[in-house]
């Protein structure tokens, strides 16, 4: 029993020394009392029984502690970098994806874009051009006679007719010659040439029996009276004209011109382009009215004026088609 009661004090001792190691010194290191209490002072002279704290680890190993902390974990700034760093490459790869996207749908879209401010820039300019004509756009003046007042010799522009041999750019005006002046009427004759026909339609093969050289039956004369006169002048200007265009007689070929060179010809381009005949001087024949007058047996010719401006009463075949057609008219003044 004293044994046990032994090995009990001696267990309860061995377990208070172990919490005095744990909280304070078992001796007073200046005095040598046993603190049997535990207390963090010393019953005998009161020095301080704490124990210090636990040694800390040294140098080398606080070294070799930081060195591994330092490598297993990253610093701060290290470590938001990283946390970053997912942002970035996500920011990066959508912005590629972007880029590409731009790129191969773009030329596309651009070309709309284009066509549609083609489109937009084509639709304004036609506004403003249909606008600017609008505002351009001249009243026509009312038609009024050209040839009031007009004197011999003079020259004036009066209907219209092709003659530059371009019908793309419409009938250029006709000028015509004032031969004479009659109360108030005038007679008027074609500055050039207008055309090329024969006075009856025909053959130069054909025989001069089946001929005929009366003006009034002719096909020039109806020509004249209707397909020119529908097509060089307008509703206004047929009134001006006092009866049917017509050819010159003989008697007046000689009668309105002073010379032989007053009556040469020039024929347009479109009466050439239709088979005008021209001299070396660029001149041409053209048609009198008047039949030949070399007797009975003439029928078939009709008289002309000659490249130099010559009266040829004796005439030529009235179905030549290469001489050219001058107009006469009677206009009111």
């Amino acid at each position: 029993m004293l044994r046990n009661r032994k090995c009990q004090a001696q267990g309860s001792l061995n377990s208070k020394r172990l919490r005095l190691k744990k909280g304070a010194l078992m001796f007073c290191p200046k005095c040598g009392v046993e603190n049997a209490d535990g207390s963090k002072f010393c019953s005998g002279c009161g020095t301080s029984l704490v124990s210090a704290p636990a040694e800390t680890a040294s140098p080398s190993n606080k070294a070799t502690d930081s060195a591994a902390t330092s490598a297993s974990s990253p610093q701060p700034a290290e470590a938001r970098d990283a946390k970053k760093r997912p942002i970035i490459i996500g920011a990066v790869a959508v912005i590629v994806v972007a880029l590409v996207a731009v790129f191969a749908v773009g030329p596309t879209l651009g070309g709309n874009s284009s066509s549609a401010t083609e489109m937009g820039s084509g639709s304004a300019s036609k506004e403003s051009e249909t606008k600017s004509k609008k505002q351009t756009k001249t009243v026509e003046a009312p038609y009024e006679n050209p040839f009031v007042g007009a004197q011999v010799g003079d020259k004036v522009k009066f209907g219209s007719y092709e003659q530059d041999g371009k019908t793309s750019n419409g009938k250029e005006q006709i000028e015509w010659r004032v031969l004479a002046v009659d109360g108030d009427r005038a007679l008027v004759i074609s500055e050039k040439g207008l055309d090329a026909k024969p006075i009856n339609e025909g053959d130069l093969s054909d025989s001069v029996d089946s001929m005929d050289n009366d003006w009034d039956s002719s096909d020039l004369k109806a020509w004249l009276e209707s397909d020119f006169v529908s097509q060089a002048f307008s509703d206004e200007e047929k009134e001006d004209i006092d009866g049917s265009p017509t050819l010159l007689t003989t008697d007046e070929a000689n009668q309105y011109f002073e010379s032989d060179e007053s009556r040469v010809c020039y024929p347009t381009k479109q009466a050439v382009k239709n088979g005008a005949w021209t001299e070396d001087n660029d001149a041409c024949y053209w048609w009198l009215s008047s039949p030949s007058d070399g007797g009975s047996g003439t029928w078939f010719a009709t008289a002309c004026v000659d490249s130099d401006g010559g009266v040829f009463s004796l005439g030529i075949r009235v179905v030549r088609p290469d001489v050219a057609v001058r107009p006469a008219l009677w206009v009111s003044l």
